[in-house]
């Protein structure tokens, strides 16, 4: 099936009225900017203060949003790219409009997938593969990462993160920073605010966690009318679904015809609510409300409720006036099935803005492309066909290899003659010709692999270069935003990393982007 995201990046028109705006187009700001509720303001600043960061909360301004889920030393590197997308998105709105326009990151500490959260992976001084795994102590299985506890394996973690990654100036400032800030937060996703909060000092970026008070207040209206109708959005979800699949897209999101949009936390766990027979179950705590109930609970404790994918779209919306969400792949493919949900909640669908995608490269990486003729982009291909262009290039000044492409040539144009003439002349023998023609230009070929491989130093030498270049730049084959934590790179080149990103990434350029440190 097509990909969602890539058909909205290359401007299918079938996939485009899903959506609210083209990609590459701007929001039509016009007017002052909105003024920000003060108790909510008030509520941001408190956040912003007891996490270490630096971003002020203005009085009047538009937003461009993007979040993630906490993860371990921030998860992949994605999650810098999402973010420095919407700083410069935010910048660019500012400039265009004229009106302030502030960047704001949805810390999604309500998540509960905590298998996803608790690896990561170093690239290591040696240009090698480390895998870091959060083991706690005690069983975290459905806690939301606002109560995933942190434990002395953390500082295990750090020590082990600081012995292998590459060593700059500032690195053992660095490895403090990560014992202390560890010390100072109780949970797994206020160490990851903490975290952000110093990679991204002086930026603007806001940081935001559904958890604050004032925030589970604000978006209670939304939830009651959830409430109120709780499988309507479900049903507009799974439509979604079945239009983009009729059209040959693969959706994203298939929800079961009984699932509500939220999620109820009365103990420690976030649990999936279902309504069936009149009444909302919590199959996890086995307990079930009556909507009267449901609706007495969000009264009392909004703070036990938390939205899905679908509904956290829309609420953002509800607390923050967004002009522009900056979404990875997997995100733009669910937005797909959203749009009439927006209409539902008679709230605005803001623009969907791609994130950059950007691949981290020491100078001694980008010489070894440039020796081998490659760009990061190449390897997205399968590695073998790279490792052979590269023994290749690397042989094409051995004289044995130079005589079989230039006496290859001369056979093969032979060949062709002798084929064309049998055609003209005898066409009962063209199927010999044929299979001859085959079987000389698979010698041929065969001949100069194996001219190409008889230097065993010059073989073993490229291919351990193309070996190395794909730990760095698609470590098991997957991309290195996907793979790597920031702190692979924050270690080497200290806490600039964050404005090098901002200097050397273009928000809307589409494609993979080279940034050398």
């Amino acid at each position: 099936m097509i990909d969602i995201a890539a058909a909205y990046e290359g401007g299918d028109p079938a996939v485009l009225p899903f959506f609210a705006r083209d990609p590459g187009t701007f929001p039509e700001i016009s007017g002052p900017a909105p003024v920000w509720d003060e108790e909510f303001r008030a509520a941001l600043e408190a956040f912003q203060q007891e996490h270490g960061s630096d971003a002020p909360i203005p009085e009047a301004a538009h937003a461009v949003v993007t979040g993630q889920q906490p993860a371990l030393f921030c998860g992949p590197m994605y999650t810098m790219y999402k973010a420095i997308g919407a700083i410069q998105l935010a910048r660019e709105l500012s400039r265009r409009s004229g009106q302030p326009c502030a960047p704001v990151f949805w810390i999604a500490s309500d998540d509960h997938d905590f298998e996803e959260a608790r690896s990561v992976h170093l690239l290591t001084d040696q240009d090698d593969i480390l895998q870091l795994t959060y083991e706690p102590r005690e069983p975290v299985a459905g806690l939301p990462m606002a109560r995933v506890p942190l434990d002395e394996h953390i500082h295990r973690l750090v020590d082990r993160l600081a012995a292998h990654a590459r060593q700059g100036s500032g690195a053992g400032e660095i490895r403090d920073f990560l014992h202390a800030s560890a010390d100072a937060s109780a949970s797994l996703a206020e160490w990851h605010t903490r975290l952000l909060a110093r990679l991204f000092r002086g930026t603007g970026l806001i940081l935001f966690s559904p958890r604050i008070p004032e925030a589970r207040r604000r978006a209670a209206a939304l939830l009651r009318k959830e409430i109120e109708a709780p499988l309507e959005t479900t049903a507009l979800v799974n439509t979604a679904a079945g239009e983009l699949a009729g059209l040959g897209f693969a959706p994203q999101l298939r929800k079961g015809r009984t699932e509500c949009n939220f999620f109820l936390e009365t103990g420690t766990t976030r649990d999936k609510a279902l309504f069936q027979e009149e009444r909302f179950q919590i199959p996890a705590q086995g307990t079930s409300f009556s909507p009267a109930e449901m609706m007495g609970l969000l009264d009392t404790r909004p703070e036990a409720f938390s939205p899905s994918a679908a509904l956290r779209c829309v609420a953002q919306q509800h607390l923050f006036p967004v002009q522009a969400y900056v979404a990875g792949p997997g995100e733009i493919a669910y937005w797909a099935q959203l749009r009439k949900v927006f209409e539902r909640f008679d709230t605005a669908m803001p623009l969907v803005e791609p994130r950059p995608r950007g691949v981290l490269l020491r100078a001694k990486h980008k010489a070894l492309l440039a020796r081998h003729g490659r760009a990061a982009a190449d390897f997205t291909q399968p590695f073998e066909p790279l490792l052979t262009a590269a023994l290749n290039r690397a042989a094409q000044d051995d004289r044995v290899v130079r005589a079989l492409r230039s006496n290859g040539a001369h056979i093969m144009d032979a060949v062709q003659k002798l084929k064309a003439d049998i055609d003209g002349e005898a066409a009962e023998l063209g199927p010999m010709a044929g299979a001859m023609e085959r079987s000389v230009r698979r010698q041929l070929a065969r001949m100069e692999r194996a001219a190409t491989r008889r230097d065993a130093a010059r073989t073993e030498t490229a291919h351990r270069q193309m070996e190395r270049l794909a730990r760095v730049i698609a470590p098991g084959r997957r991309p290195q935003e996907r793979v790597y934590t920031p702190f692979s790179f924050v270690f080497g080149h200290g806490w600039d990393l964050v404005p090098a990103l901002d200097r050397q990434l273009a928000f809307r350029a589409r494609g993979l982007q080279e940034v050398e440190l």
